[in-house]
């Protein structure tokens, strides 16, 4: 059985379709506890603290997040990237651990719905919720990359993201409340938990795929001697090759564009849940749990169909496309006007 479903899929063997199977599991993992806390995210935060004080935690969480990327360059210099996600995902599930605690603490947590910029703990959870979404699925594609070779990640990458689009279903599912509704300190548990499943899903990956698996490009790259790139190297690398500098400026037009669609969406998401709470007369103690709740059903139900869209595309044949090769690729008839922006050597 699995040998026809490795066949249907496009992979070369049994041994292949297990190893990409893991990867899709790790990432799905990955992905679903993110958007699992995603919608907790703002929820908890215009509670705590304020829906207008959004665009300074986008601000803070940029100014975090980047030396968290060079201290976690450092890091993969110096442990294994496997190793790496035990730490980092250890880490993660203790931090949620003490966010519970914090939020079901009277007079400081949920039930206090006085939202104040002085309440420094939504600061810290908006940016925690921010840093996992940035650090470990960077980790978890360098990982993927340092164990797969170029020809076998055009056939397995594209299964590991059609496969996370189920994870990223479910957990934005439980919020939306399709299995009935949680407290915050119980979501928060779950997703400690799940955060340490990650880590046992790598020692799995590490334990049961063959060495023969594990190949990369970089393959015996440690033993070759040569200075190793730095992070200051890779940013002037960056913004040196227009190639790079190009790619750049998308995900960043991207990254903007999407920030003001997403603040809007729940500004009026904010304002349909206040209406809600002063036309029933909500009880004060009851005005972060509910605010959170209904906040979370609303952000749940978008990343739903978020999900179901990608998994359509991928059934769909975009999966196909991600899979041609580059000979198929480099007869491709480009229009006149894309040869403006092509070099003359391509």
């Amino acid at each position: 059985m699995r040998s026809r479903v490795a066949d249907w899929l496009g992979f070369s063997s049994k041994d292949e379709f297990n190893k990409f199977f893991l990867l899709s599991t790790i990432f799905s993992l990955i992905i679903g506890v993110y958007w699992f806390l995603r919608p907790l995210k703002d929820s908890v935060f215009m509670t705590v603290v304020g829906g207008n004080y959004i665009p300074m935690a986008k601000f803070l969480s940029l100014i975090v997040v980047f030396p968290l990327v060079i201290i976690y360059s450092k890091l993969v210099d110096i442990l294994p990237r496997h190793k790496l996600f035990y730490i980092l995902a250890t880490l993660y599930g203790i931090m949620a651990l003490g966010f519970a605690v914090l939020m079901a603490t009277p007079g400081i947590g949920m039930a206090n719905a006085v939202a104040s910029p002085y309440r420094f703990w939504g600061w810290a959870w908006y940016v925690y919720v921010e840093s996992f979404g940035s650090l470990l699925p960077i980790l978890f594609w360098a990982f993927a990359a340092d164990t797969t070779m170029p020809d076998v990640a055009k056939r397995g990458f594209p299964f590991i993201s059609f496969i996370a689009q189920f994870g990223v279903l479910l957990g934005c599912s439980i919020n939306a409340g399709r299995f009935g509704v949680f407290s915050i300190t119980t979501t928060l548990l779950g997703s400690a938990v799940a955060m340490v499943m990650i880590a046992l899903m790598v020692y799995i990956f590490m334990q049961s795929v063959s060495v023969d698996q594990l190949k990369s490009y970089n393959s015996g790259a440690a033993d070759k001697k040569g200075k190793k790139a730095s992070f200051m190297d890779a940013f002037r690398l960056m913004f040196s090759q227009p190639y790079l500098l190009g790619i750049l400026f998308s995900i960043v037009i991207y990254e903007v564009l999407n920030t003001l669609f997403d603040f809007k969406f729940k500004t009026l998401v904010a304002e349909a849940v206040q209406r809600y709470i002063i036309d029933n007369n909500i009880a004060v103690d009851q005005i972060g749990a509910i605010k959170t709740q209904m906040f979370n059903q609303w952000t749940g139900s978008m990343g739903e169909w978020m999900s179901i869209l990608g998994i359509v595309a991928y059934l769909l044949g975009l999966g196909k496309m991600y899979r041609q090769n580059s000979a198929e690729f480099s007869n491709f008839r480009w229009p006149w006007w894309a040869a403006f922006g092509r070099h003359n050597h391509m």
